[in-house]
């Protein structure tokens, strides 16, 4: 231990002394330089700028820019001082909630000067408009010219064929504008504890897509999505991608690809059912923000731009919002090619994108997918686990993997199934299946080895209401299942679905709940949001059961699932009957339930 830390302490001595030399370099490098580039941050906090100016100074991307820091660079400025940046695209991001503090910060420095009007161009003595671009391939630059810029934009001519060579690679050759309509498939949208919103098959697709590309010749690629959870997965799916493939594809939010460019863009808008309405991160367009995300995302292609979405949904939602991302989406569909169901094409383009041996689609047919799945269940070593959102099911695959789970369950693996819809599932499903409201996938994760999406294949349908006297059915009218494997995607997968703690339980327990009552379990598992103390159960009044923090005093409501886990992991059974017991919220509070119609008290737990 001890020539380990002196051994230690030497090294840090050497990474200071490097760091030390590395800033006298930079000082002298700086000093007789006669052009800096650098950051508008460091240039405010590093000493070395404290008392430098020069004859010009040139602040890039300046839309993102606070106008203190614009000022800021301006000081240093002698002679002249140029900006460019455009206001069609983002604008500065704030998070303060003081909205007198957010109105001044949000303001780009168009707005200041009265250039940007509500979105408008106004005259102005110091503005010179760059109207050429050279980046996008006129198909693509020709959505934002209209949609954004007023048709001010021209295209040079080089843009006209020299991005022909990215275009007629596959897929979708011949085509720069493409639309994946996710219409009628069961690809899920969903929310993560943060309230940030993923999409498990549109990431796969979207993923896929872009892998496509890259292995037929393809080099720039980027994936674009607004939401930070969504870009996360398809990360984690690149990553696993690259412990096997040297990738160059790029996944990450609009915000921080603005000022990038690649040669293949897909954008990735997540939305679909079963949510109720849009995000705020693709609703909302107050200071043109929504505009400016979407001007964003676009203009960032060059030769080939793919749209994956389900048209339907945003049409439902675009009302008379004239949302940008729904004007894509229809553009798309209008001046390129549409992959659909609707267009017989759907089956065909899934298949054709088998380029990855950590995630493989099964679109249509599924009969090899479950043969495959069945072979998995069998070969199960430790736990299998199962979440079922829909009641409605395939029968006969049901059937099928119900009996390969009995099988294993004999052998001795750990199982654990969660029901969206308990009530209605089919009896002998009930006694092995516990309830689980965030159940929103159709998942079979194995060993935490392969997570299978799409089995058993729900009959699922969404309705939403038209009218006060209409609703609308979205049927699911093509399955597709995908087998998923690569351990970081499996982990976060787990964790947005809120199961990276769930331990499988139909297996004999070495635990009891003799000493171990719900509130000693909430105490030991359960911690406090804001100051992670451990949280106390606690009774109103009126004899209802909450939690209270055990130091800063706040107070939550009491779940179905944390009164589930803790029966799963005791095996806490009806003291009626024998069977097990479900947790559920009523219009009077949380109950529990046997599967044999008998209901307790949850202070009897």
């Amino acid at each position: 231990k001890r020539n380990h830390s002196s051994e230690y302490v030497m090294i840090e001595k050497q990474i200071q002394y490097i760091h030390n030399e590395l800033e006298k370099q930079e000082k002298e490098f700086i000093s007789d330089a006669q052009i800096v580039s650098t950051t508008i941050s460091k240039v405010q906090i590093d000493p070395i700028f404290a008392e430098r100016k020069y004859d010009a100074v040139i602040f890039d991307e300046v839309s993102m820019a606070y106008i203190p820091q614009i000022i800021y660079a301006a000081m240093k400025a002698e002679k002249h001082f140029v900006i460019v940046g455009d206001f069609k695209q983002l604008a500065p991001i704030v998070s303060c909630p003081d909205s007198a503090c957010k109105d001044v910060l949000t303001r780009d420095i168009f707005s200041f000067l009265g250039i940007n009007l509500a979105g408008k161009p106004q005259p102005h003595d110091w503005l010179v408009m760059l109207d050429v671009q050279r980046r996008m391939h006129p198909s693509i630059s020709n959505f934002a010219n209209k949609r954004f810029y007023e048709n001010l934009l021209q295209d040079h001519s080089s843009v006209q064929t020299n991005r022909n060579d990215i275009i007629q690679r596959f897929p979708m050759q011949g085509q720069p504008i493409n639309l994946i309509d996710l219409r009628s498939l069961y690809a899920v949208a969903a929310k993560t504890q943060e309230h940030s919103r993923f999409n498990i098959l549109s990431a796969v697709i979207s993923f896929s897509t872009a892998l496509a590309c890259e292995k037929n010749g393809e080099q720039s690629i980027g994936v674009i999505t607004p939401y930070d959870a969504h870009a996360r997965l398809i990360r984690a799916m690149l990553k696993d991608h690259k412990e096997r493939v040297d990738s160059s594809i790029v996944c990450s939010t609009v915000h921080q690809f603005q000022g990038s460019e690649r040669n293949v863009i897909v954008i990735d808008t997540v939305e679909n059912h079963p949510m109720k309405k849009l995000g705020w991160l693709t609703s909302r367009n107050d200071y043109e923000s929504l505009d400016r995300l979407v001007n964003v995302a676009v203009t960032r292609a060059k030769g080939k731009l793919f749209a994956v979405a389900n048209k339907e949904f945003w049409e439902m939602r675009n009302a008379e919002a004239k949302n940008p991302f729904y004007d894509l989406l229809s553009y798309c569909a209008g001046y390129g090619k549409t992959i659909s169901i609707r267009n017989n094409n759907m089956e065909l383009y899934l298949s054709a994108l088998k380029v990855n041996e950590n995630i493989v689609l099964y679109p249509g047919n599924l009969d090899a997918a479950i043969t495959s799945l069945l072979e998995q269940l069998k070969s199960a070593k430790e736990s299998i686990l199962v979440i079922l959102p829909d009641s409605n099911f395939d029968i006969q695959c049901g059937e099928l993997i119900f009996s390969e789970l009995s099988a294993a369950r004999q052998r001795g693996i750990s199982i654990r199934l969660l029901a969206k819809e308990l009530d209605e599932l089919p009896p002998k499903w009930q006694q092995i299946s516990e309830s689980f409201s965030d159940a929103v996938c159709p998942l079979i994760c194995i060993d935490d080895h392969i997570i299978w999406y799409g089995l058993p294949q729900p009959y699922g349908y969404f309705r939403e209401k038209e009218d006060r006297n209409h609703n609308r059915i979205f049927n699911t009218s093509m399955h597709v299942a995908v087998a998923i494997k690569g351990k970081r995607t499996i982990k976060v997968i787990k964790e947005f679905l809120r199961l990276k703690n769930m331990e499988a339980v139909l297996q004999p327990q070495t635990e009891t709940a003799g000493t171990v009552n719900l509130a000693k379990y909430i105490s030991e598992n359960v911690k406090c949001p804001t100051c992670h103390a451990p949280m106390l159960l606690k009774q109103s009044f009126k004899g209802k059961p909450y939690w209270q923090c055990s130091s800063c005093k706040a107070t939550g409501l009491l779940t179905p699932d944390t009164i589930n886990d803790y029966m799963a992991r005791y095996n806490i059974l009806c003291p009626e009957h024998g069977c097990r017991m479900n947790a559920g919220v009523g219009k009077f509070g949380i109950y529990i339930r046997c599967i044999c119609g008998h209901f307790i008290n949850p202070n009897q737990l």
